[in-house]
């Protein structure tokens, strides 16, 4: 970073942020530093169609430091085109290398890329300077030392040789959002969730999201009811994958049981972890309150420790699983 400025800084990472969240667009062309891929960004951030009059803020990004971009949709104005982009694109799904799209409508013809800083919780840090952050976000931080957002999060991260892991925080923790997530669990087409397959080792930790959910259930927000809770992480996935004699309690089933401890079931928090394959690092997380666990009848962890046991099986379809028929319009 020598020669350059936390100005610079800023200016390039607003740039990749543009870049990221719309992708490619006609215009002028701007190359990206060498070596540099925007959806490797990861950045925190939301599209606004915007309208000749000052557009608001977008909701939950409204914190000091919030950075906004504008950029134009429509054509280069010496270009001879007949149709201006703002009118090939209006009312069509723009998609970004985030895996966001959103619908331009008719008489737009910019967008405003909203970035906010302040909205990202540290999580695992590497410098003594950066001890007791974890668990913060950088606009509390920031507000505690009086600095801007952005340069909080420069400091953080160059403490750490750039190696802290960054949260983004959800701009819909709110109580209205929250029960309409309640509502969607409870229709019959859909599973709770929280993993992409292993696909993002060191960036994102949806395995806890069953031990988070009870707790959740029972200490936290209580939306829905335990019983409610059991079922959506046990029978109705089992049911859903067809997956014979699984999910339920009951005789002739296979005793695969997890014995928790209401007052403490939780998980602890994610951290970084080295075990993979030639020290490559992956996100772990405990869990608490797991008294017991059961797989085909014969334990599995005792007291939260691991007994050594091996009693499963890769289950086989057809063998294991019944034809379960897809409701008619899903």
């Amino acid at each position: 970073m020598t020669g350059r400025t936390s100005f610079d800084v800023r200016a390039d990472l607003e740039h990749l942020l543009e870049r990221d969240l719309l992708g490619p667009w006609d215009g002028e062309a701007e190359e990206l530093p060498p070596g540099t891929s925007p959806a490797e960004q990861y950045l925190l951030g939301r599209l606004v169609p915007t309208t000749p009059a000052a557009a608001p803020a977008a909701p939950g990004f409204d914190d000091p430091g919030t950075v906004d971009r504008e950029v134009a949709l429509t054509d280069d104005p010496d270009d001879t085109d007949v149709e201006p982009e703002a009118t090939v694109r209006a009312g069509s799904m723009a998609a970004s290398s985030l895996g966001l799209s959103f619908s331009v409508p008719a008489g737009v013809d910019t967008v405003r890329a909203t970035a906010s800083w302040g909205r990202y919780e540290i999580g695992d840090t590497f410098s003594s300077a950066n001890e007791g952050l974890k668990g913060r976000s950088v606009y509390d931080i920031a507000k505690e030392r009086g600095r801007e957002n952005f340069d909080t999060l420069l400091d953080v991260v160059i403490e750490d040789e750039l190696r802290t892991v960054l949260w983004p925080l959800p701009p819909d923790d709110d109580p209205d959002s929250w029960k309409l997530r309640a509502d969607a669990w409870r229709h019959p087409l859909v599973l709770i969730g929280g993993s992409d397959a292993g696909a993002h080792l060191d960036r994102m930790c949806g395995a806890p999201y069953t031990t988070a959910f009870l707790a959740d259930t029972l200490r936290g927000r209580k939306l829905v009811s335990l019983e409610d809770a059991v079922h959506m992480i046990t029978q109705a996935p089992a049911e859903l994958f067809g997956l014979r004699d699984r999910g339920v309690v009951r005789e002739g089933s296979h005793a695969d049981l997890v014995l928790f401890d209401t007052a403490t079931v939780g998980t602890d928090e994610v951290r970084l972890v080295e075990d993979l394959p030639g020290g490559t690092a992956r996100l772990f997380a405990g869990s608490r309150g797991i008294e017991r666990v059961f797989v085909n009848g014969r334990p599995i962890v005792t007291a939260g420790a691991t007994t050594g046991e091996l009693p499963g099986t890769v289950l086989r379809s057809g063998r294991d699983t019944r034809t379960v028929p897809v409701p008619a319009g899903a």
